[in-house]
């Protein structure tokens, strides 16, 4: 067990304000100042802010018999990187940056190129992780799909179910860098420019990659969905 993975698991994810300290006070720049200062303790708390969301974005990116390795090289990069960081951008954007260097890296090494189809996750199944670890963060709106309220029907339950599982399989046979961009929006909330600096590309490339991978999710599930579904 990873020395980040023990400390994960042994510390509380959450503390009170009044327990926090300078910390709940103060912007993601303190973290940073005190781990740029040598303070392992702050590293802890960066790790176990950024653990439960970064899992179910790399499981999603690399599949989940690799993610777990590259959440760990996430965080080794992090720490070696963390004396240069200047704040040029938010530290969300910085670390999410690192794990999507990471991906791409293992994918230039093991598949020889840059954009590989990653298997879906098992239907039912959610990626590791707590917070965006689930696909009710996608905005369906976005895909055309009408929402439904499955509060007090078992029926719509299910059926929002089979939708999330097939969001699962539709965003498996995107590309890396298609899936990566749909997931940093939609289901992370990152603006166009902040997508940008993660992947190192212009906004307008970022728009063009995220039109493209809606469309492709859409035609995935018009092939399921009854017409009734979609909003017009």
């Amino acid at each position: 067990m990873h020395w980040w993975r023990r400390t994960a698991t042994s510390t509380a994810i959450a503390r009170k304000p009044e327990e926090a300290g300078d910390g709940a006070l103060a912007p993601d720049t303190l973290l940073v100042r005190r781990c740029q200062a040598g303070d392992r303790s702050a590293f802890e708390e960066l790790v176990l802010l950024y653990q439960p969301r970064l899992m179910p974005y790399l499981t999603r990116l690399a599949g989940p018999e690799m993610a777990e390795d590259l959440l760990q090289e996430t965080f080794l990069r992090a720490w070696r990187a963390l004396p240069a960081f200047r704040g040029d951008s938010s530290l969300d954007t910085w670390i999410f940056r690192i794990a999507t260097n990471a991906t791409r890296d293992w994918v230039r090494r093991r598949r020889a190129r840059p954009e590989v189809l990653v298997p879906p996750l098992p239907a039912g199944e959610e990626a590791e992780g707590t917070g965006a670890g689930n696909m009710d963060g996608v905005g369906l709106d976005s895909l055309g799909v009408r929402e439904r309220d499955p509060r007090g029907v078992p029926e719509e339950a299910v059926h929002q179910r089979e939708l999330r599982d097939l969001l699962e399989r539709a965003l498996g046979n995107l590309s890396e860098v298609h899936r990566a961009t749909v997931l940093l929006h939609d289901l992370f909330g990152f603006r166009y420019e902040e997508i940008a600096t993660i992947m190192h590309c212009p906004v307008g490339t970022v728009k063009s990659r995220l039109f493209y991978a809606r469309a492709t999710i859409r035609q995935v599930l018009e092939k399921s969905l009854p017409a009734k579904e979609w909003i017009r």
